[in-house]
C-alpha cells in the first residue's frame, strides 16, 4: 500500500488530537496529564529544524511527522481537558496577597433587581445571604478601586483597567473581590471573569436569568439549592463547573469554545442536552443519556418533575456530565 505523503501529517494529526480525549475518557490518561499537553510545543521547534537538517534526504518527512504529533497532542489535551491559563496571565491566584480593602458598597433591592459583576485578573467571590440586602468588598495589593455604579434596584460592578502585562507569569497581580447577594428577590444577574477565578455559590438565589462569561478563568458555579429558569453561559479558554439545582427547571444556552465544562446535574431531574459545534468531546453515553440526532436525552426526561434542557455550542471543547468526584 502505497501512502501519499501530502495527507501523511494530517493524518498523524488527527488521530493525534483524537486519540488523547479517547485515552483520557477510558482512563488511560487523566485529565490532569492532558491539561500538561501544551507544555510539548518546543517540540515543534524541534521538528522544524529536523526538516531543515533532512530536507534532501529520505528522511525529510521525519521533521513534519513530530510537528503534526505534537500539534494533535497538544490540541488533543486541550479538547480533553480545557486549558488553565492563570499561570500564564498571572492572574487569578486564590493563594494571592490581596490584604489591601480599596473599595466597598451595601445596598437594598425594594424588589426585583440587577446586577452585573465584571472581574478582570484576579478572584471573585459570590454568595448569598436570606434578606435584600447586597454588599462588596474589593481587595487590591496595587491599591486600584473597583467602578462601582449603584442605582434604585441595581449596581454594576467594573474592574479598574489592569497596570499589568497580560502574559505576567510572575502571577503578582492578584485582586479579589467578595460578593453577597441577598436570596429573596428575584435578581437578573450577570457575571464575567476574565484571566482569574470564581467561586459562585448561590444557595437559594431566585434569578430570574443568569448569564455567565468566563474568558480564560476557571469558575466554579453551585446552583444546587438556587432557582434559575434561564441560564447563558459562555466559556472560552477556560474552564467552568456547573451544579444545576435540584428542586427547579433550568433551560439555556452554553457556548464552550477551546475549553472544558463539568456538567452536575442531580439524579431526579431529566435531562435533554442538544450539541453543535466541532471537534467536541462528550462522556453522554456513559453518562446513561441516549443519542438521536445532535441529541442526549436522559430515559426520565418526559416524566421528570424538575428538567435540565440545554443547548450546547461546543467547538474544541470538553463537556462531562456528573463526572468522577464532582465538579470540583
Amino acid at each position: 500500500m502505497a501512502i501519499d505523503r501530502r495527507f501523511l501529517n494530517w493524518g498523524i494529526f488527527f488521530i493525534a488530537l483524537g486519540g488523547v480525549p479517547l485515552l483520557v475518557q477510558q482512563g488511560v490518561v487523566s485529565h490532569a496529564t492532558a491539561a500538561e499537553a501544551w507544555k510539548l510545543w518546543p517540540l515543534i521547534i524541534v521538528g522544524i529544524g529536523i526538516g531543515i537538517l533532512l530536507r534532501r534526504t529520505p528522511a525529510a518527512f521525519a521533521g513534519g511527522l513530530v510537528v503534526a504529533v505534537t500539534f494533535g497532542l497538544v490540541f488533543g489535551g486541550l479538547l480533553a481537558s480545557g486549558p488553565d491559563l492563570r499561570g500564564i496571565s498571572g492572574c487569578g491566584d486564590p493563594n494571592g496577597n490581596a490584604a489591601t480593602v480599596t473599595s466597598q458598597g451595601t445596598g437594598t433591592f425594594p424588589g426585583a433587581g440587577n446586577a452585573r459583576i465584571e472581574m478582570d485578573c484576579g478572584v471573585l467571590d459570590v454568595a448569598t445571604q436570606p434578606g435584600n440586602t447586597w454588599t462588596f468588598q474589593g481587595l487590591d495589593p496595587q491599591g486600584g478601586a473597583a467602578t462601582l455604579t449603584q442605582g434604585r434596584a441595581s449596581f454594576d460592578l467594573a474592574a479598574p483597567a489592569r497596570s499589568e502585562a497580560f502574559w505576567n507569569a510572575g502571577g503578582t497581580y492578584n485582586r479579589r473581590w467578595q460578593v453577597i447577594l441577598p436570596s429573596d428577590p428575584s435578581i437578573d444577574l450577570t457575571v464575567g471573569v476574565d484571566a482569574g477565578s470564581g467561586q459562585l455559590v448561590l444557595a437559594n438565589a431566585h434569578l430570574s436569568r443568569l448569564d455567565g462569561r468566563f474568558n480564560a478563568a476557571d469558575v466554579h458555579v453551585n446552583l444546587l439549592t438556587a432557582a434559575v429558569p434561564d441560564l447563558r453561559v459562555s466559556v472560552n479558554a477556560g474552564a467552568a463547573h456547573l451544579v444545576l439545582p435540584t428542586t427547579s427547571s433550568v433551560s439555556g444556552t452554553v457556548r464552550v469554545n477551546a475549553g472544558s465544562l463539568d456538567l452536575c446535574v442531580p439524579p431526579s431531574s431529566g435531562v435533554r442536552l442538544r450539541v453543535s459545534g466541532t471537534f467536541a468531546s462528550t462522556d453522554f453515553a456513559s453518562a446513561g443519556l441516549v443519542h438521536a440526532g445532535d441529541t442526549w436525552t436522559s430515559p426520565n426526561f418526559s416524566s421528570a418533575a424538575n428538567r435540565i434542557d440545554l443547548q450546547l455550542d461546543a467547538n474544541l471543547a470538553s463537556i462531562n456530565l456528573n463526572p468522577t468526584g464532582g465538579c470540583q
